[in-house]
This record gives C-alpha cells, structure tokens and sequence, in this order.
C-alpha cells in the first residue's frame, strides 16, 4: 500500500500467510515511495527502510539528526528527488534545501514526523502540521492515533483538537466503551495525551482524492460519544459519588461507568469534587478522580474521614511557603504590583449594604485574606492580623471613558505590609453594576478565585433573602449539615 497511512485494522483483514504485504511510505516529490516494510501477522506498522538510491534522515529544527526513539521532521535525499515545483521557486526553495550530510547535494523536507527504532526501521508519528502544543505539553497527534488503533476493534481513528480537548474519531466494528479505551490507552500514552473525548463514526469523511477530510468531522458535544450502558449506583458510597459528580458536572443522571472526561470534567473540576467529598464526610484524592474516571472505579479507594482538620482562626506570625518565600525574596522591584483581578457585571438591583456584609464574612472565614508581609533585618515575615472587621468596599460611579485607568490605579495600590491585600470596589450606573475583586498574588490564585466566588455568591444568597448567617466556621470534613454548607452562585 502507499499513500495514506495504513490503519491497523486493515492488516488484520488480510490472510498475511498467503498474501505479502508492504508498507510503501514516500512523497510524489521522491518518486512516489522512498521507504519498504514487509508486513507481518502481529508486526507493528512501521515504514521500514530506504529503498536503494535513497537516504532518510529524522532531524530537529537545527537539522541536527535525532538519536534512536526520538520523533523528528522526516528528510529525505537520494538521485530520486525533484528538481523542484514548477513556476513556485519559493516553494521549491523551503522545501528542496542543501543537503547538511552530503555536500552538493540536496534534501526533501517532508513535513512529517518520524523517528528511529532499535532495529534500525522507521515509525511514522504524523503530520508536523498535526503537531500540537496543548496545557504546554506538546503533543503528536499522529502518535495518539497510532495507539487507538491498536485497540481490538478500531479500525481507523484521527485525533483533533477542540477548544483545550483531545477529541478522538474512531471507525470500529464493534462497540468500544470511553472508560476502556481510556484505560487501554494509559497504560500506553502519557496522561495528557490520552483523549477527552471519544466519537464513533460509521465511516471517515474523505476528500476527493481519498484523504481523510479532517474540516468534515463532526463536532463533538456533550454525549458520551462512545457510549455505555446506564447503571444507577447501589451502595452508599456510589450515591455520595454521584450526587457530587452530577452537582459538580452540572448533568443528571451520571451512572457508575460514565467517564468523567467525557462528561466534561477537568482538573479544576477535579479539585472541587474532593473538595465536597470532604464536606460530606469522606476522602478522596485528585490523582485518583483523573486516574479512574469512572465513580464503579473510585469506590474502592473513598475513604472515611476520621480526624478533624483545625478549623480555628488563624492569627499572628505565619510561616511562608516555598513559592511566597521565593517570590519576595527574588529582588524584583513593584511587589505591591503582582496581583489577579476579576470583573463582574451584575446588572441593577445589587445592594451595597449586603454585598458590605458578604464580604465581610467572606474576609473573616478565609484567614489568607488578612495577611501582610513585613522584611525585617532581611527576613520577610507573613503575620495574619486579628479580624477587626472588613470595611473596604468602595463605591464609585463608572464612567467608561475613565474606568481602565481607575482600575488600573486600583490594581497598583497594594502595600505589602500594610494590607488588606484584597480589594472590593463597585462601579455603579451606566447599564449596570460592575464589581472589580482584585487579590494579591501572595494570597490568591486560579484556584482560589472559584472558590472565594462561589462562597461570595452564597454569602450574598443568604444574606439578601434575610436568611441566617452562621458565624461558626464551618468545618469542611463533616458528614451532617453544619448550617453553613456552600450555595450555587447565585450571580456572576
């Protein structure tokens, strides 16, 4: 065969012992095919070596030549090469280029990638233009689809990227579970290459001379795309699993062998279902909600919370952690400076007065709030001020044509040892409210504003209705209802 890739499940079809079978991998700019691999039963589907009068060399992006198991761009030299592409001399010019092993001569870059085995064969990874750069890792698409295919059953697969989600198509004959093939494909691949979502396809669309047409895949939606059979928990650990899967995930009904990938979930979602595990009692941790998606998975690693986690008020001198200690003590001028913001627009109808007593409570309940940070002799020192009150909300008319340098102005106030290194101002007129929460980064992160903005909302929640607000600090590990439990966010 030449041309597209071969998928595996091709070769299974095949009567190997009666029929020999090649995989024939080259470019039209060499002469149709450049590399020959005979075939196997079992074999995996490597490209082999260079045909005669051909050279093969896996590069860098120095064009330095990669050593054995190393992916790089697929090169290729040899008397089979093109002179070039008639009447595009640029073209020619990027792609045919001088050959760095063998003076005078030239070499093709092929765009594909590739890399060396132990045996001296060739392993075809992908496309270069396929190659992806995703949560900052960066990832062979082709080498994603590459171990699919291995799964009993698939027959072709192609792997794209939607939005910040690996999204895999799979053509199979026969039906294939998300969980599954997920577990299958991290005991092979990196967890941040194994895919989100799954998609099963009667049939890959092509273009028309018979490449698989990637702009025609379907969009991948909420579905579980690969699909399992619904079933209901049992147990008492299940039942808690799934109440804070569908609470967190936002999707009712959730069964015990749905993947939580493919349900939408995430390592900030993550976070959040240990989070509330906690609250109703028992342990989990996030390592293992991204390592067994499945809740029939998790079950027997839930565990019962035993011991109480100190709930009582933060005060004085607190030690400085590992990132706070490096970040004041790295030199760099403006410390006051380095913060996070967010900005709500809220619309009419917010009120002041219980938005004041919101935070209020909010700045008392989370003690990271209250620090300040003083060098004295060369020591930086984190101290936690005793709660006296919160009253730095602000208020202030917004007018658009000054509104980014005031909150600019307000994002550069900060002053480390003297705090409050949190800041409330709202803006109100104009079509509506607008909030600006502006945090330190000292005190605060990506992490940390989901949270603080869901206890905001429910503070306000409570407070706006004339509900009750409990003033014990809650405690997070226990199993009853405290009074205090977390509200939805009921604004943004």
């Amino acid at each position: 065969m030449a041309g597209e890739p071969i998928p595996q499940g091709y070769v299974r079809q095949l009567e190997l012992g009666r029929i020999a079978v090649r995989n024939l991998y080259g470019p039209t700019e060499d002469t149709t095919y450049s590399t020959s691999y005979r075939i196997g039963a079992g074999d995996r589907l490597l490209i082999g070596r260079p045909i005669s009068n051909t050279e093969v060399y896996i590069v860098n992006a120095r064009d330095q030549l990669q050593p054995v198991g190393v992916v790089g761009e697929l090169c290729i030299g040899g008397s089979g090469l093109a002179r070039g592409y008639l009447g595009r001399e640029e073209l020619t010019a990027e792609k045919f280029v001088a050959n760095p092993f063998r003076v005078g001569e030239r070499m093709y870059r092929t765009g594909d990638l590739g890399k060396w085995d132990g045996e001296g064969n060739l392993v075809f990874i992908g496309r270069k233009d396929h190659q992806v750069k995703l949560r900052g890792y960066r990832i062979e698409l082709g080498e994603i689809e590459k171990a699919v295919e291995g799964y009993a059953g698939v027959s072709a697969s192609v792997v794209v990227v939607r939005g910040e989600e690996l999204v895999c198509y799979v053509v199979s004959g026969s039906a294939v579970e998300a969980v599954s093939m997920r577990q299958y494909l991290s005991e092979r691949l990196p967890g941040y290459m194994v895919p989100h979502r799954f998609v099963r396809l009667e049939a890959m669309p092509l273009t028309p001379n018979g490449k698989i047409d990637r702009k025609q895949l379907p969009e991948a939606g909420g579905e579980v795309a690969l699909g399992v059979e619904y079933v209901a928990p049992r147990t008492e650990v299940e039942r808690v699993l799934v109440g804070v899967y569908e609470e967190v995930l936002k999707r009712k009904p959730i069964g015990i062998r749905e993947d939580f990938f493919v349900l939408g979930g995430d390592s900030i979602k993550s976070i959040q279902i240990v989070s509330r595990l906690r609250e109703r009692g028992y342990g989990l941790t996030i390592r293992d909600v991204l390592q067994y998606p499945a809740i029939g998975q998790l079950v027997d690693r839930v565990g019962k919370i035993v011991r109480r986690i100190p709930q009582e008020e933060v005060r004085g001198p607190v030690g400085l952690g590992p990132i706070q200690r490096a970040f004041l003590t790295d030199g760099r001028e403006g410390k006051g400076h380095y913060n996070q913001s967010v900005l709500l627009y809220i619309g009419k109808g917010l009120s002041p007065a219980v938005l004041q007593q919101s935070l209020e409570r909010l700045v008392e309940h989370h003690d990271g709030l209250r620090m300040v940070y003083r060098e004295r002799d060369g020591v930086w020192e984190q101290e936690n001020r005793e709660y006296t009150g919160y009253s730095g909300l602000e208020l202030r008319d917004y007018r658009e044509e000054r509104f980014g340098l005031e909150c600019d102005a307000i994002q550069g106030s900060f002053e480390l040892d003297r705090g409050p290194l949190f800041r409330a101002v709202l803006f109100r007129g104009g079509e509506g409210d607008r909030l600006l929460l502006v945090g330190h980064h000292l005190v605060v992160d990506g992490v940390s504003w989901r949270i603080l903005l869901e206890d905001l909302g429910a503070l306000y929640g409570q407070l706006g209705s004339g509900g009750r607000y409990c003033r014990r600090r809650p405690t997070r590990s226990n199993t009853g209802s405290s009074g205090c439990r977390r509200m939805r966010r009921v604004w943004s």
